[in-house]
């Protein structure tokens, strides 16, 4: 089938991404992700692949979809879609502010400043029980500074965008 395409960009493109959902319906993410990833770098590839990857469950494949989202997304800071990907990874890593934290980055891109503020206020309040209970590591101390600088900018954005109604 695949010679048909061949000659077409688009649909060999198409084939591609068709054949991978296959492959993941079967249950075979490996090879499904390794056919996306001999797609170019476009939004799609990237965020297919991220969706895949997390589809697996592997704590392995989601600490890639991390460092590959992580640099798309600090060329694209309002895709929402790959800060619900995100969202996704980072909650199957173990990382759960960092979860509500992009969780929170994906309402906002969507204009729900109300929405995004309430994520963070709860990835505060995690922030703060993990720090009575056991401490918090490095990791998570970055990621609660990062929540209490977003959360000042959010709030900011959500009166401002209460003005304007």
């Amino acid at each position: 089938m695949e010679p048909l395409v061949a000659k077409d960009p688009r649909a060999l493109r198409d084939f591609i991404f068709l054949s991978a959902e296959f492959e993941a319906a079967r249950g075979n993410y490996t090879t499904a992700i390794g056919l996306v990833q001999s797609l170019s770098k476009t939004r799609a590839q990237v965020l297919v692949q991220a969706g895949l990857r997390n589809a697996s469950n592997r704590i392995e494949d989601a600490k890639l979809v991390v460092d590959s989202l992580q640099l798309w997304l600090s060329q694209f800071p309002r895709d929402a879609n790959a800060w619900e990907l995100m969202s996704t990874a980072l909650l199957t890593t173990g990382n759960t502010v960092g979860g509500i934290r992009a969780d929170a980055e994906s309402l906002a891109a969507h204009w729900d400043y109300a929405g995004a503020v309430d994520r963070l206020k709860a990835a505060q309040e995690l922030t703060r029980q993990i720090s009575r209970e056991s401490g918090l590591d490095a990791t998570a101390r970055i990621e609660a500074s990062i929540v209490d600088v977003r959360l000042r900018s959010l709030e900011a954005a959500r009166r401002e965008q209460a003005l304007e109604r």
